[in-house]
């Protein structure tokens, strides 16, 4: 990166303290105008946002340094004034309250009808022939969803042939979503169960096929999450995995917005980014803030990893949509802004 692009970069830094230091004197006061800032940040941060048009520059760094200021300029005058939050208390009875108790249910049931209905198995399509993969590798297979959420997409296999799909996961309530969805839809292959990812109820070599989207980043051991995937499946199956990378501004952002974010209610959250009218897909972003562990890989230490497991074919996916943050090995910002991007890979043992 050039000597300007440096000097942007620590401004980026600075201007991240500050962000972060107003928002925590904020959060208390004046907390709808943190999360409407911290929003519009974390969607800067990514490469494309398909949702708002709009950007500050058609520089990815500048288009972040643009937010930044605005954000700091914003939390400078909200500090001016009057507040209805007083005091905690104040948070206590609305994130207490019946109605917001039933928000995230209700966000993750919407997410699952939306996506069986017309997504699931589009996405999982897309995965395998956008990246030269035949839906075969789970065509009439026992396919393990390895930490399946409310089933987004355990749902989407027996569409595409999968002779029978287990979803599996801690959350109960996630699972209990999953099972009214395939009955609503007739998946009488598709089962829910109840397991963690670090000590898997099944046999060794038990799946022909495992998909593992977003879930060994959030598991305090995710080497033994690792070893879990392989013990169970078969000889010459295959697996998708995908995980979180590190490194460059956007992942260290993101560990600076949960410093934040933390003290103000989920449910209050979700409540200010309804009425900003964001999209049921974007609440990635309450998942990056709220979730209990984030962990960050590096991809030298994966690839590193599932060589010595002993995979027999190792293959990065490379085409995985326009929300997605790649990394941009061929861009000057590419290394400083995502790092090593999002660990995304078909593993054949």
């Amino acid at each position: 990166m050039s000597t300007s692009g440096t000097s942007k970069i620590n401004v980026i830094a600075a201007l991240l303290d500050e962000f972060v230091v107003l928002s925590k004197k904020n959060a208390q006061d004046h907390p709808y105008m943190v999360v409407i800032l911290m929003h519009d940040y974390f969607r800067s941060l990514y490469p494309n946002d398909p949702f708002i048009a709009k950007r500050y520059s058609q520089s990815h760094t500048d288009n972040i340094l643009g937010s930044l200021k605005h954000a700091v300029q914003m939390l400078r005058l909200t500090a001016e004034m009057g507040s209805y939050f007083p005091n905690v208390a104040s948070f206590k009875n609305i994130s207490n309250s019946e109605e917001a108790k039933q928000v995230h249910a209700k966000v993750w049931a919407t997410l699952s009808a939306q996506y069986i209905n017309k997504e699931s198995s589009e996405v999982l399509k897309s995965i395998f022939e956008s990246n030269g993969q035949s839906i075969g590798l789970f065509k009439d297979k026992r396919v393990l969803d390895f930490g399946c959420g409310s089933g987004r997409f355990a749902l989407g296999f027996e569409p595409l042939g999968a002779a029978e799909v287990i979803g599996m996961d801690l959350g109960k309530d996630g699972l209990d979503i999953g099972e009214k969805m395939a009955a609503k839809k007739g998946l009488t292959k598709t089962k829910f169960l109840y397991g963690d990812v670090l000590q898997a109820p099944f046999e060794d070599e038990s799946f022909d096929f495992i998909f593992c989207k977003g879930v060994l980043h959030h598991t305090k051991d995710p080497e033994k999450g690792f070893a879990e995937l392989y013990r169970l499946l078969r000889k010459g199956g295959c697996a998708f995995i995908y995980c979180y990378g590190g490194g460059g501004i956007f992942w260290h952002s993101r560990k600076r917005m949960r410093e934040v974010l933390k003290l103000i209610p989920m449910e209050y959250t979700m409540r200010v980014l309804d009425l900003l009218g964001m999209p049921s897909k974007r609440y990635v972003f309450i998942d990056s803030w709220y979730v209990p562990i984030e962990n960050h890989i590096k991809r030298s230490w994966f690839e590193s990893h599932v060589s010595k497991q002993g995979y027999s074919k190792i293959i990065q996916v490379k085409n995985s949509g326009d929300q997605s943050v790649q990394g941009f090995p061929g861009d000057p910002e590419g290394q400083t802004l995502w790092g090593d991007g999002e660990l995304r890979y078909f593993l054949t043992k």
